[in-house]
């Protein structure tokens, strides 16, 4: 599928062909608590690029809506939440991917000789000390696993997962995390008339860390908990 440029008005446009590719790997186990989820849901707010000239971020795509972007089929998803994109010419260089604050997650991993599985259940004090905090997954040696609820905190910026910045909005009483830092093979140039591709890749592998021993800020007092980073986000133009 491509998107030609229109006539009139839309001659001034260029649309662009966003290709999601996901990178699934099985999860690592042994000594390390790390794993490559099953389900990693986010609610996609917003889809934004940047001007190289200007540095402004140009929105190719709004709405909130829900991909799991561990599926083998979430490109086809998302390829319709952009179909409509439009963008002017010229040259971009990021990419930045708004998502609402809960992330749902459903992994499996093995510390030493015990094997977890995530569940239903909230650790409620992840993160602590924060202004807001946020909610990790408990997880337990009983499976199989069932999808969790990941809360990103808010507040100091050390609790919070690298790679997120966060913005409080106050009157919907809600934080979204940002996703920034695409790496780009060479910045895109758009050009006049000129239909571009774009490959748009959000690799999960190992994004998920399972802890036996999280205490929360609560030293003595351990739990078994698992949380999120954020997905690696590539860009290359076809």
């Amino acid at each position: 599928m491509k998107w030609a440029a229109g006539k009139g008005e839309n001659m001034k446009k260029i649309y662009l062909f966003l290709i999601l590719i996901l990178l699934i790997a099985p999860c690592a186990y042994g000594a390390t608590e790390t794993c490559t989820p099953t389900v990693y849901q986010i609610t996609i707010q917003e889809v934004e690029l940047r001007n190289a000239a200007t540095s402004e971020w140009v929105t190719v795509a709004s709405g909130s809506q829900a991909f799991n972007i561990a599926s083998i089929y979430a490109g086809q998803a998302v390829g319709a939440y952009i179909s409509n994109a439009g963008i002017d010419p010229g040259t971009y260089d990021g990419l930045r991917v708004t998502v609402a604050r809960n992330i749902s997650i459903s992994a499996t991993a093995t510390i030493g000789e015990t094997t977890y599985y995530t569940t239903a259940t909230q650790y409620d004090n992840f993160g602590e000390p924060t202004e807001i905090q946020g909610k990790a997954i408990s997880i337990s040696s009983t499976g199989p696993a069932v999808t969790g609820v990941f809360q990103i905190p808010d507040g100091d910026p050390d609790d919070i997962p690298a790679g997120y910045s966060h913005v409080l909005n106050e009157s919907a009483g809600t934080i979204v995390a940002t996703l920034t830092g695409a790496a780009f093979t060479s910045p895109v140039t758009i050009q006049q008339d000129v239909a571009t591709t774009l490959r748009i890749t959000f690799d999960v592998t190992n994004k998920v860390t399972f802890d036996d021993d999280y205490d929360g800020g609560n030293p003595g007092d351990p739990s078994d908990v698992a949380y999120i980073n954020p997905p690696l986000i590539e860009v290359s133009q076809q």
